[in-house]
Formats: structure tokens, sequence, C-alpha cells
């Protein structure tokens, strides 16, 4: 069993992977990584990940940067954890991945953009047209996950990382105000996601970074856009 250490940021997409580790039952250290300290980009975290970014897992000394390729390595290597469905054939396998990629690239992309329109423009009179642009985009990829999840309770049919990553979005998207109120079954979605014990610690791990940090002076705090909008 590899020793794992995680490197998370509250709220961040690092609590696909926190989950994915509490699903797996195994032990691993959680590092909380300071944003508004930027410890994100000192020299020994950079060493590191020289993205600059979480999650990192730190898997026997040795570093796995991104969740997709975070994702497949948790999964190949603990398969008795099922995080990912088995694939039979090579196509089976490009769609498992490409689903993975796409709430990676696509949804994450877009979650930046509602939660933080003033990283994409620096006319604050411009944030709420971000926003707009954002919630359009987004509506269009929460229609195509109101649909698959109609057919059933998880995104593969069983229980898999990929709900981890949607879970994530849902939270973010509603964190950020956009407009959740049509897509039922994504929000009973989150709700099963939320009963499962697996969330409920990773829950627990990102409120004890969140303590940690406020202790430190170092609570992550971005002011709603809407409070600076000219």
């Amino acid at each position: 069993m590899a020793a794992l250490k995680l490197y998370f940021a509250p709220g961040s997409c690092s609590r696909a992977t926190l989950i994915a580790l509490e699903e797996i039952g195994i032990p691993y250290e959680a590092q909380v990584v300071a944003f508004m300290q930027y410890e994100q980009g000192t020299p020994e975290y950079l060493a590191l990940n020289p993205k600059g970014k979480v999650p990192l897992l730190i898997a026997d000394g040795r570093p796995i940067t991104e969740t997709v390729a975070i994702m497949g390595w948790l999964a190949e290597t603990y398969p008795d954890a099922k995080l990912l469905p088995h694939a039979t054939t090579a196509y089976a396998h490009a769609q498992i991945v490409g689903d993975l990629a796409w709430a990676s690239s696509a949804l994450h992309a877009l979650i930046a953009r509602l939660r933080f329109p003033m990283m994409f423009t620096d006319k604050p009179e411009a944030y709420e047209g971000v926003f707009n642009m954002a919630s359009v985009a987004m509506a269009k990829n929460f229609s195509i996950i109101e649909t698959r999840l109609s057919g059933g309770d998880w995104w593969h049919g069983d229980w898999s990382v990929q709900d981890a990553y949607l879970y994530w979005v849902w939270t973010r998207s509603v964190n950020a105000g956009f407009e959740v109120a049509p897509y039922e079954n994504f929000k009973a979605h989150a709700a099963r996601m939320e009963a499962r014990s697996s969330v409920q610690r990773a829950l627990a791990r990102e409120a004890e970074g969140d303590a940690t940090l406020a202790a430190r002076g170092a609570a992550f705090t971005i002011p709603a856009f809407r409070s600076i909008c000219v």
C-alpha cells in the first residue's frame, strides 16, 4: 500500500480527490494549502508541482498532478474500491476518461468564471457579463447532466469518482449564485452524495482545513463579485 499525502484547499476541486481517498478507505495525510498566503507559489510547493495548483497527490514520495490523472491512478492502484467502471474495450475506456476530462476542463473552467469573474477581466463593470455568459454555457452542460441522471442515481450506473467531481461542480455552482432550480435530478444527486459517509468524511477534512487556515489568519475569503461591481 502506497504512502499517500494529498495537498488540498477547502472548497476547491481537490474535494473530489478527498472523496475518492475516503471511498478507498486507506490512511492518508491531508495537507491544507493556504491560498491567501500563496503557499501554492512557494519554491517548496513548486518543486513538487510546478503548476502551482491543487490537488497534488504524493504517492510513495512521487507527485501526481491533475485530477483526471490522480483519479485514474487511484482507480488502477486500488481496484477493489471501484472508483471507475471496468472498461472492457479501448472505446469504453476513452468514454470514461472523456467524461472526467469534461468535468475537469469545460465544467471546471465555467465554475471559475461564475465564481471569480474578476479573474477574467480588469473592468469591474464587465464582471456581470462574464458571469452571465458563463451561466448560459453552464446551463447547457447542466442540461446534459440532468438528462443523464434521469436514467439512474449515478453517472455510470454505479457510483464512481465522476459523481464526486459532479458533486463539486454542483456545490460550487450553487455557491456562485448560478440558477440551479430547474435541475431536480442533479439536485437529488447532490443529496445522495451528501448521504455517503465518504463525502461526509471528506467535508469534515475540509472543515478541519478551514479551521487550520483561520487559526493562521489565512482563511480563504473572496468577496462576492456583485458587492464590488460598479
